[in-house]
């Protein structure tokens, strides 16, 4: 037992050594985080207009709205669906890395993510959605330094405001409106449940 003990230890210090070592590798290279996730630069929507100077469309607008504003069944179904400890964990879910690989090995192929909520915000705000290994770490070292700065509801109202349901739909309150006609706020527990899904699999 006191083997078991130590070697549990021993592997605990490594990883820290192994994320600390990284964190000053890669340090230069990471963004500087924001002091309110208020603040984050939204992306400017995309208008198309016709011959005339009419404006027809607007792509990818948003609406950022205060997680008071957002209905608690979606709040609870977006929990559910991406990230189901996510006021458990520290930016990384150990046990969701580890049922993803599993899955995936026994299919061949990625049929899970194990990325946390933080982890997909991390990436949403910072990075392209190039896949390779620099990136992943730097998404990782990114989402622990918002978990170590920012509280757990400014996570996900800031997740919530960002992620994309499809449609030219940024954010909950983009969607509702698109697919409902209705504020966020005003979400039935079948709608929220529906807007849950969609990040899944947008389009």
């Amino acid at each position: 037992l006191q083997f078991l003990n130590l070697l549990i230890m021993g592997m605990i210090l490594i990883s820290v050594l192994i994320v600390s070592g990284l964190y000053f590798w890669l340090s230069t290279e990471l963004p500087q985080l924001p002091q309110s996730l208020e603040r984050i630069n939204l992306s400017l929507p995309t208008e198309i207009y016709s011959v005339d100077g009419e404006r027809i469309k607007v792509l990818g607008e948003r609406h950022p709205v205060n997680i008071s504003d957002i209905s608690p069944d979606f709040l609870k179904a977006i929990i559910a669906v991406e990230d189901s400890r996510f006021y458990i964990h520290s930016g990384i879910d150990h046990r969701g890395l580890i049922r993803a690989l599993i899955a995936n090995i026994r299919t061949k192929r990625i049929v899970q993510g194990g990325s946390t909520i933080t982890q997909q915000l991390s990436k949403n705000l910072f990075f392209s959605f190039e896949r390779n290994w620099i990136r992943k770490i730097k998404e990782l070292l990114i989402a622990f330094q918002l978990e170590a700065t920012f509280g757990k509801d400014e996570i996900l109202e800031a997740y919530s405001n960002q992620i994309y349901f499809g449609n030219g739909a940024y954010g909950v309150e983009e969607a509702s409106q698109i697919y409902f006609r209705k504020r966020a706020r005003d979400l039935t527990l079948l709608q929220a449940a529906m807007l849950a899904g969609l990040p899944n699999s947008p389009n």
